[in-house]
C-alpha cells in the first residue's frame, strides 16, 4: 500500500523534462570472523563468501525525485548453519515546494537476525545460526519555512520487526517528531524538539494462578497469610517440577487435603510510551565546522503484565521513568575530510522485549586520499542500561566498543576494491568477562557507468 501511495505521488507537470538513471552493481565479499558468537571462551571462527547484486533506479524532473534500490545477496560459510539468501528493497520519494519539501521512504529487508542485529546495535549479535528476520520501515517527513527565520520539520515513522529466533523478541515501534528552529543570525539557530514513541513487543508466555486453585481456597476459607504461603509454594516449585505437575494442597478438616493445579500459561503483554522535550541550538563556528546540541527530559510510561502473590495472580504493572536525554554533534566538512563527533542518550527500541536507555558516543571520519582512494575510520562506544525492576533476569547492562577501519581503491571507472577491519569488544562486567571479536572483509565490486535517458 505504501508503495502504491508513493508511485501515485510521482505525477508531475508534463512540461518538465524527466531524467532517468539505472545503475547495476555486482560485488563479492570474502570475510573472516574469529569469534562469531562473542564467547569469552570456546571462540568459534567463521569464514564466508557473499555474492551481492544490486540495482539503483532514479527519476528526477527537478521537482520530484524517486529512487528505488534493490539488493539480493547470497551468503555461504564454512559452517553451513549460517548460510542465507537475503533481499532488500528501498523506495524513496521527495517533492520540492516553494517554501519546503515532503519526502517518504519505504524499506523492506528479509535477512538473517544476526545481520540485522549487527547493523542496528553496534554491539554485534550472538545468534548461533542464521535465523530469519524481517524488517519493514515507513517514514514520512517534511519541512516548511514559516518565515525566513523560522523552520518547521516533522516526521512520522513506523517499524515492524519479526524475528524467527527464540532469543529475540519481535516488536512494532512507532514515533512522531517535530522540530522548530529560529535563526538569530547567520551563525546561530535556536531549536526545540518534541517527540512521542510507542514500543509494542510481541506477547510472551507467562504463568498465572489457576481459577481452580483460587476457587478451592475460597471454598475452604483459606485466605490471608495462609493463602499467600500456598501461592509462594507454587512459585518455589517453578524450575524444579514441570509446570503442568505443580499442585498445592488446601487443608480442610472434613475433606482432608484436596489439591489443585497451580498454574495456567497465559499471554503477557508489554507496552511502553515515551515523550521527550529538548531545547538546544545549532552554531556555525566557521564554513567547515558546526555544532548541534539538543538536551532535555524524557518520560517513559510502562504497562506490563506481571504476576504476584499479593495480587493473587496476574495484574498490570505500571510505572514511569524520567531520565535526561540529549543529542550533540560536532561536524567538520573539509575539502578531503569529513568528520563527526557525536554523543546521545535516549530510550531505544530493541529485540530484548523492553526499551533500553542507550548512551552512545561515536567518532566517524571519511578521507578522500586521492581521486582513486579513500579511507574511513569509525569509533563507537555504546552502553545499554536495563531496568532490574522489569525482572528481565536474563539481560544485563552491556558496555561495548566498536571500531571500523576501511580502505577503498578505484582500479578503473567500473572496478573497485575495499579492505575493511572490524573490532568489537564487550567490556568486563559482573555477569561475564570481557569478550572480543575481530572481523576482516575484502570486497571486489563491478559497477558499470549508469545508463541515463530523458523524456
Amino acid at each position: 500500500m505504501a508503495l502504491a501511495m508513493l508511485l501515485q505521488m510521482v505525477q508531475t507537470p508534463a512540461v518538465l523534462a524527466a531524467e532517468y538513471e539505472l545503475k547495476p552493481t555486482i560485488s563479492s565479499v570474502a570475510s573472516y570472523n574469529d569469534n562469531l558468537a562473542m564467547n569469552p571462551t570456546n571462540e568459534e571462527p567463521l569464514n564466508g563468501l557473499e555474492i551481492l547484486a544490486a540495482a539503483d533506479f532514479s527519476y528526477d524532473d527537478q521537482i520530484s525525485t524517486v529512487r528505488l534500490r534493490t539488493i539480493a545477496s547470497f551468503d555461504r560459510f564454512d559452517e553451513t548453519r549460517f548460510d542465507t539468501d537475503d533481499q532488500k528493497a528501498t523506495l524513496s520519494y521527495q517533492r520540492l515546494f516553494e517554501k519546503g519539501s515532503i519526502s517518504a521512504e519505504a524499506e523492506t529487508n528479509h535477512t538473517s537476525a544476526r545481520t540485522l542485529e549487527d547493523l542496528d546495535t553496534d554491539i554485534g549479535s550472538r545468534e548461533t545460526e542464521a535465523t530469519r528476520a524481517d524488517a519493514n520501515n515507513l517514514t514520512l517527513s517534511g519541512l516548511y519555512y514559516l518565515t525566513e527565520k523560522n523552520l518547521l520539520r516533522g516526521s512520522l515513522s513506523g517499524s515492524l520487526r519479526d524475528y524467527q529466533s527464540d532469543n529475540l523478541s519481535s516488536y512494532a515501534y512507532y514515533s512522531a517528531n517535530g522540530l522548530w528552529q529560529h535563526s538569530m543570525n547567520s551563525r546561530l539557530r535556536l531549536q526545540t524538539q518534541a517527540s512521542y514513541s510507542r514500543y509494542l513487543p510481541d506477547d510472551t508466555l507467562g504463568l498465572d494462578f489457576t481459577e481452580e486453585l483460587l476457587e478451592l481456597a475460597a471454598s475452604q476459607n483459606v485466605t490471608g497469610p495462609d493463602l499467600d504461603g500456598r501461592l509462594e509454594s507454587c512459585l518455589d516449585a517453578v524450575g524444579f517440577i514441570p509446570i503442568p505437575f505443580i499442585t498445592v494442597g488446601i487443608p480442610n478438616n472434613n475433606l482432608g487435603n484436596p489439591r489443585a493445579p497451580c498454574f495456567d500459561i497465559e499471554s503477557f503483554k508489554t507496552q511502553q510510551n515515551t515523550v521527550s522535550l529538548q531545547l538546544g541550538f545549532v552554531y556555525l563556528i566557521n564554513e567547515a565546522l558546526s555544532l548541534n546540541i539538543l538536551a532535555g527530559r524524557t518520560e517513559t510510561g510502562s504497562e506490563r503484565d506481571s504476576i504476584s502473590v499479593e495480587q493473587r495472580g496476574r495484574y498490570i504493572q505500571r510505572r514511569k521513568d524520567r531520565t535526561a536525554s540529549y543529542e550533540a554533534s560536532l561536524s567538520y566538512t573539509g575539502e578531503r575530510l569529513t568528520s563527526s563527533l557525536s554523543a546521545s542518550q535516549n530510550e531505544q527500541a530493541t529485540s530484548d522485549g523492553v526499551l533500553n536507555l542507550t548512551t552512545r558516543v561515536s567518532w566517524r571520519n571519511d578521507w578522500n586520499l586521492s581521486a582513486l582512494s579513500s579511507l574511513n575510520l569509525n569509533f563507537i562506544w555504546n552502553n545499554r542500561a536495563y531496568d532490574a525492576e522489569l525482572e528481565r533476569i536474563r539481560f544485563a547492562d552491556r558496555e561495548n566498543i566498536y571500531v571500523l577501519a576501511g580502505y577503498k581503491y578505484l582500479f578503473s571507472q567500473e572496478w573497485s576494491g575495499r579492505l575493511q577491519y572490524e573490532y568489537r569488544t564487550e567490556l568486563k562486567s559482573p555477569q561475564r568477562p570481557q569478550t572480543e571479536r575481530n572481523r576482516v572483509m575484502l570486497t571486489l565490486a563491478w559497477s558499470p557507468m549508469p545508463k541515463t535517458w530523458s523524456r
